[in-house]
C-alpha cells in the first residue's frame, strides 16, 4: 500500500465509507444494497470475528477476505461518488475488480473527476463533470485509486478496489463481524488510511463455529 495515502484528512463524523456490492456490507453513511450472503447446506454459514487496526485519519479499517478459490461474479449495480457541497461523498468506496462505478456532480457548479492510480502514481482518467452529466468508469485492476478535483483544490475522495468477494469497515476501536462466511481458507487483508497499520495473514473458517 502507498504511503501517499497519508494525505486523507480527518473528518471527523461527517466521514462516510461505502462498501458497494460485496456479500457482507457494514458502512458509516449509507452503502449501496449487498447481494445475498451465501449459506452453508444444513444451516447458517459461521461467523468470523477479530479485531483489525482503529480508525486512522478519520477513516475506519476495511477488512477484506479473499477464498482460496475465488469467485467471478461480479455485482451488476454502479455505486456512485457524487460531487456536492465542493465535496466528494463518500469518503472512500470500496468496490470489486470489474465493477462500474457512476461518478455525479448534484451541485449547480462544473467539477470535474482526476482519478489516479496510487501505486503507480499514474492518471487513469480526468474527465469535465457538468451538472446533471454524469460519467461512468469499470476499474479493471486492483488497488487504491485517489479522487479529485482540479477546479475545486481540496476536494478528495479514495476508491479501493479488490478482487476479494467479502469485505467489511471495522468500527471506530478496530472491531468487526463477517456475520456469515462459507467454511474455508481466506487470505484476509486490512486496509488503513495509516500504511503502517496494513496487514495481511490467512484464516482458516471451519463448520458450525465462530
Amino acid at each position: 500500500m502507498d504511503p501517499r495515502l497519508s494525505r486523507v484528512l480527518p473528518r471527523g463524523p461527517r466521514t462516510r465509507l461505502v462498501v458497494a456490492g460485496l456479500y457482507t456490507c457494514f458502512f458509516l453513511g449509507a452503502c449501496s444494497p449487498a447481494a445475498d450472503t451465501p449459506s452453508v447446506e444444513g444451516g447458517s454459514a459461521p461467523s468470523l470475528e477479530g479485531t483489525a487496526a482503529p480508525a486512522a485519519r478519520g477513516l475506519p479499517s476495511v477488512v477484506t477476505l479473499m477464498p482460496d478459490t475465488p469467485t467471478d461474479v461480479v455485482p451488476t449495480e454502479a455505486p456512485v461518488v457524487d460531487q456536492y457541497a465542493l465535496r466528494f461523498y463518500p469518503d472512500l468506496l470500496v468496490v470489486r475488480v470489474g465493477q462500474e462505478v457512476e461518478f455525479r456532480n448534484s451541485e449547480d457548479v462544473v467539477h470535474n473527476v482526476r482519478v489516479k492510480y496510487v501505486e503507480s502514481d499514474s492518471v487513469l482518467f480526468n474527465v469535465v463533470t457538468p451538472p446533471g452529466q454524469p460519467y461512468r468508469h469499470t476499474f479493471q485492476e486492483p488497488g487504491e485509486y485517489e479522487v479529485t478535483c482540479d477546479i475545486h483544490v481540496g476536494m478528495l475522495s479514495f476508491i479501493l478496489v479488490t478482487r476479494a468477494p467479502y469485505a467489511v469497515t471495522a468500527a471506530e476501536d478496530g472491531r468487526y463481524v463477517f456475520p456469515e462466511v462459507p467454511p474455508g481458507r481466506y487470505t484476509r487483508t486490512v486496509w488503513s488510511a495509516d500504511p503502517g497499520l496494513q496487514s495481511v495473514d490467512t484464516v482458516e473458517i471451519e463448520a458450525g463455529g465462530s
